[in-house]
């Protein structure tokens, strides 16, 4: 799916910034969707059910900007969501 994404989606600047906003609102409505469904699938609690959306919505941001910042957001979130899943918080 990565890779039909980056076809539609990938388009930058001179810069090497994207500018296709259409292809980042699909790729956010797909990937907080699917996170959002799998955290209720799995049972997390309202209290944890924000965390992989928080991450989704930054991995979509890392897939577009590649800022460093935008990575952590995303390590950090899923970290915490997974840390949930195991059984760790």
């Amino acid at each position: 799916m990565l890779t039909n994404l980056h076809a539609i989606c990938r388009s930058t600047d001179e810069e090497g910034y994207a500018v296709d906003p259409l292809g980042e609102m699909f790729a956010s409505l797909c990937l907080l969707g699917s996170a959002g469904a799998g955290s209720l699938a799995l049972g997390a609690p309202l209290y944890i059910a924000p965390l992989p959306l928080c991450a989704a919505a930054a991995l979509v941001q890392y897939y577009y900007s590649y800022m460093l910042r935008d990575y952590m957001i995303f390590f950090v979130m899923q970290a915490l969501a997974s840390g949930w899943y195991v059984g760790l918080l």
